[in-house]
């Protein structure tokens, strides 16, 4: 039985549990991670603002604070999901792409990876992942589109074989057994 549908926050949390950290206390480890993440979200979301409204200092200081205290995300972040994960990594990679039209190899590189981090930390993360990418392609100079788009949907597709190629090795499955059970 697959008993997860987060397969890179599942992974993460794993790792968290290498270190000689008492039972007890893994999941205030996990806890802490969330934390970080909600810190680090903060951040994304007053460099969105300050980018979308024109460097407002005022919008950048509201945002960070409503998602600051966005009861929500703080909750189910804290208790340990992938909610806090998945939104940073959607807000970063939005970051990615806003404010510059040119993108350099390395930013692609960034977006790409956190785009496909986003569809390995929860499969349907491939949404608004989807949605970034499009969004990076039609601002792109006419030029670049197809290269960027083929990149981006490499980014995309990559994590949903791998991860089904690994679903069809280890359970024989290619879905989860949750969706047969529907």
């Amino acid at each position: 039985v697959e008993g997860y549908t987060n397969p890179l926050w599942t992974l993460w949390m794993a790792l968290l549990h290498v270190p000689p950290i008492p039972d007890s206390k893994a999941s205030l480890a996990v806890m802490l991670s969330g934390a970080a993440i909600l810190v680090a979200n903060v951040w994304v979301v007053a460099r969105i603002a300050a980018i979308v409204s024109g460097g407002s200092a005022f919008v950048a200081t509201l945002a960070s604070w409503l998602t600051a205290f966005y009861y929500g995300l703080a909750f189910w972040t804290l208790r340990g999901t992938e909610v806090g994960a998945l939104t940073l990594l959607v807000d970063a990679s939005l970051l990615c792409v806003l404010g510059t039209s040119a993108m350099s190899r390395r930013r692609l590189t960034g977006l790409s990876l956190l785009l496909a981090a986003a569809v390995l930390v929860r499969p349907d993360g491939i949404v608004p992942a989807a949605v970034i990418a499009l969004f990076a392609v039609v601002a792109a100079p006419r030029a670049e589109r197809f290269r960027r788009g083929a990149i981006l949907a490499g980014a995309l597709a990559l994590p949903l074989v791998a991860n089904t190629a690994f679903r069809l090795a280890y359970y024989g499955d290619p879905l989860p057994n949750t969706y047969y059970l529907k």
